[in-house]
């Protein structure tokens, strides 16, 4: 042990080194670490995000009224619109047979888009699609949901729209309404897929289909 003290004193720039080097080594470790976990976090989440799709287009293919009545209100606010949604797949010109729906069939393919690019901010619905889903997504809102959230879906609305000059984007501004409006619709989401369900029911004669 003596000797080794004495040649880490005598050779202190190698000690020096290799101590640098120990430290380099646990960093990229750390790091490596870091993004292998990241990747298979995301692998998870896209795992996840397809078999949840294959069940909702198994589920939906078809539709009954009794399916809209008995299905889990959450469940429905994205399973008649992935119904609509492979309706539309099969017609090449997909936005002009969007035009031909009737209003709730509109309402409900934007609903689903809504409740799913939304899930990590109401930010990300905008981002992720644009006219004719969100101005019908908006109407969709205010019509069904209605109260602060979909105040709030208006005040993005309107900041992601080019053509509206009351109202510019702001980051700092965004993320505040993403925060809010993720609050509500937790603190509010039984309330809020409650009326998606009743309003689904309501217009069951326009969804019910025998096969997608």
């Amino acid at each position: 042990m003596h000797d080794f003290i004495f040649a880490a004193i005598k050779y202190w720039y190698l000690t020096l080194a290799l101590i640098a080097l120990i430290i380099l080594t646990v960093f990229v470790w750390s790091k490596a670490l870091k993004a292998s976990a990241k990747r298979n976090a995301e692998k998870r989440a896209l795992i996840e995000k397809l078999e949840h799709e294959k069940f909702l287009r198994t589920e939906f293919k078809a539709l009954t009224e009794d399916k809209i009545r008995n299905t889990d209100d959450a469940v429905l606010a994205e399973g008649i619109g992935t119904h609509i949604q492979m309706r539309l797949e099969q017609i090449p010109d997909m936005e002009a047979e969007f035009e031909k729906l009737s209003q709730p069939e509109k309402y409900a393919y934007a609903i689903c888009y809504i409740v799913q690019d939304s899930a990590k901010g109401l930010s990300g619905f905008f981002r992720a699609n644009g006219a004719p889903l969100t101005p019908c997504a908006l109407s969709a809102a205010e019509e069904i949901i209605g109260g602060e959230y979909a105040k709030i879906f208006r005040q993005e609305y309107d900041m992601f729209d080019e053509n509206n000059e009351t109202s510019s984007y702001s980051k700092e501004a965004v993320e505040k309404l993403d925060k809010k409006a993720g609050e509500i619709f937790e603190a509010q989401k039984d309330d809020i897929f409650g009326k998606i369900k009743q309003y689904f029911i309501d217009n069951s004669e326009c969804f019910v289909h025998s096969e997608a």
